[in-house]
């Protein structure tokens, strides 16, 4: 009988691991994808789809072809709870699955409130963004890297197709915490020069229909708004009571299974380990990742030890920054030109054009 083990959720290390079992097969394992849906957007090319560089095609992964490619069977279900003491996921419609291992990949989930962000989460991504696109005032609130993208991708949009209006950014502290000083300043000096009005260190205190009010008494308007909130890792980890820290994030060993529970691997954002990556690092030890976890689950499988883990401390990047191109990070220094977005750019895409080959 083939050993049952079943991926939750289609996180990039899931992915690059149902991938590799396009060209490695083994009879004796039967994998199953479950999610809650049969697309997954590529984030990292958002900023480009969002410029208008790439189509619609381009940045989604059709997580059911796939799966085709790889004989992995797909069902559209989202997980509730896993019932470790009988090895069963639950799923929210009722559907039992049971299972010899199962790992966990969902990422994290967002916990915005208001009106029009609710609308363009039930919309989806890329409906929201195109939405952000024709809208004459946009406001774009975080400090990470996704919203100082997306802020400069949508000016550029609006710069070459004549759009009227411009974009709008707040951040409830400095943008780009994460990064250098230096590589701060630069990318202010750019948002500057782009024409994108920007706020720093306001925190959001009410939002009314068409205009919100920070802490500093300031009135900012806009005609359509994208606010993730803070992001909070996936209930399913609390309602399957296993081992999380203070903020719901799942405990893991550097072998990437649960603390506790050597059946049961998670991988991605909403794992402790995850949390403590740079969303600029996160593509590259998801795909780390997901050639370890295979590697793991077929040595749990065989009762071979298993490898540790361990993210990468330090890596390039590079933030896109609208018309064609992009800062290059590396630790305290950066370099802003074209060659950076090209080489963003083709990564990207021989990411895209592997995963789907």
């Amino acid at each position: 009988m083939a050993t049952k083990v079943i991926l939750v959720g289609g996180g990039h290390a899931h992915l690059h691991l149902i991938r590799s079992l396009v060209d490695e097969h083994d009879d004796h394992v039967e994998v199953l994808l479950i999610s809650r849906s049969s697309q997954q957007v590529y984030s990292p090319m958002l900023p480009g789809f969002a410029e208008g560089i790439y189509t619609r095609d381009q940045v989604l992964i059709n997580l059911r072809t796939l799966c085709a490619k790889a004989g992995v069977p797909f069902i559209q279900r989202e997980a509730a709870y896993i019932n470790t003491s009988q090895r069963k996921l639950v799923c929210k419609d009722g559907a039992v699955y049971p299972f010899d291992i199962l790992s966990l990949d969902m990422g994290v989930d967002n916990s915005s409130s208001g009106t029009k962000e609710k609308r363009n989460e039930k919309a989806g991504m890329l409906d929201t963004i195109e939405s952000l696109r024709d809208s004459y005032y946009p406001l774009i609130v975080g400090d990470g890297p996704i919203e100082v993208e997306l802020a400069l991708a949508i000016q550029s949009y609006k710069q070459h197709n004549s759009k009227k209006g411009h974009v709008r950014l707040l951040g409830e502290s400095r943008l780009l915490p994460a990064e250098s000083n230096w590589t701060y300043q630069k990318v202010v000096r750019i948002l500057n020069s782009r024409g994108v009005q920007v706020w720093e260190n306001e925190r959001i205190q009410e939002i009314q229909e068409d205009y919100i009010r920070t802490n500093k008494k300031n009135k900012v308007r806009f005609t359509d708004l994208f606010w993730q909130g803070h992001t909070v890792p996936s209930k399913l980890f609390q309602a399957s009571n296993l081992p999380i820290d203070d903020n719901g994030f799942a405990e893991t060993i550097a072998t990437l299974q649960v603390k506790e529970h050597p059946y049961l691997f998670a991988v991605g954002d909403s794992t402790v380990m995850g949390k403590e990556v740079k969303r600029s690092e996160s593509e590259a030890n998801a795909a780390r990742q997901g050639e370890l976890l295979w590697e793991n689950i077929c040595h749990y499988l065989h009762g071979t030890e298993l490898q540790s883990f361990h993210p990468q401390k330090r890596s390039y990047s590079v933030l896109s920054t609208g018309n064609g191109e992009g800062l290059l990070i590396y630790g305290a220094v950066s370099v802003h030109n074209k060659k950076a977005w090209k080489v963003r750019d083709k990564q990207d895409q021989s990411y895209m054009d592997h995963l789907l080959s």
